[in-house]
């Protein structure tokens, strides 16, 4: 048993194909074993343009091209990945769920439904992503993980007190 995203179901699928038909695949159980929920976030669809490319248009083109009315063009990364990714554009999500090609992953419906009670991924001030990632660089180059903790702990608190992200409701 292990536990993945379906990012490893596109893997085997594409790896190992002989031994999907030997699988299972089941959503996330939640902390108190409620099966009416699910433990799955959404997010992580980030698309941008760097403001120092060379070639700034060129790029913003391409994700125009990307995310264009045409739903054939981000629905051909979805067979390719054999439905083992969900559109968040409904557009494209209602002909994923009609096309016949979807019979290629057995677990497509598992995915489908583990998604309907996810929990969108929370977005965070980049000052908290450049923290964490401070944090992390130090202890994978060697440095004092406690203190690494400590500084990122330092540098998110004033995050929260300055932006007084702790007083914002829901």
């Amino acid at each position: 048993m292990m536990a993945n995203g379906s990012w490893g179901i596109s893997l085997l699928l594409n790896s190992y194909p002989d031994v999907i038909d030997k699988l299972g695949v089941a959503a996330m159980p939640t902390i108190d074993g409620d099966p009416s929920r699910s433990s799955a976030t959404l997010g992580g669809w980030t698309i941008g343009v760097d403001a120092n490319s060379k070639k700034q248009e060129l790029a913003a083109s391409a994700i125009s091209w990307l995310l264009a009315e045409d739903t054939s063009v981000p629905k051909q990364y979805f067979i390719d990945t054999k439905f083992t990714k969900l559109s968040p554009r409904m557009s494209v999500a209602a002909e994923l769920a009609e096309d016949p090609a979807k019979s290629v992953n057995p677990f497509y419906d598992v995915l489908v439904e583990s998604t309907k009670s996810a929990i969108l991924e929370p977005t965070y001030d980049w000052q908290v992503s450049f923290a964490m990632g401070t944090a992390l660089e130090k202890a994978m180059l060697g440095g004092d993980i406690h203190e690494a903790q400590a500084e990122a702990d330092a540098a998110i608190t004033k995050v929260i007190a300055d932006l007084k992200l702790a007083d914002q409701k829901k």
